[in-house]
């Protein structure tokens, strides 16, 4: 099953929201840790996003 924007976050800090609602920081976080294998939806969904990803990082630090 893969996963697309509207798909709900099965775990962690954000589990029941739309993965378009789960902050960039915190699937990047994701993205890193060792565990992200066992879950080859959410790595393919975080890589396929990544270029969106890092400008919502960019946009949120313009802001600070």
């Amino acid at each position: 099953m893969s996963i697309t924007d509207e798909s709900i976050m099965k775990f962690g800090k954000y589990k029941g929201k739309k993965m378009k609602d789960v902050p960039a920081s915190y699937l990047m976080w994701c993205y890193d840790q060792d565990w992200i294998l066992k879950d080859p939806d959410l790595f393919t969904y975080i890589e396929t996003n990544w270029n969106a990803l890092e400008q919502e990082i960019e946009e949120g630090e313009e802001d600070e």
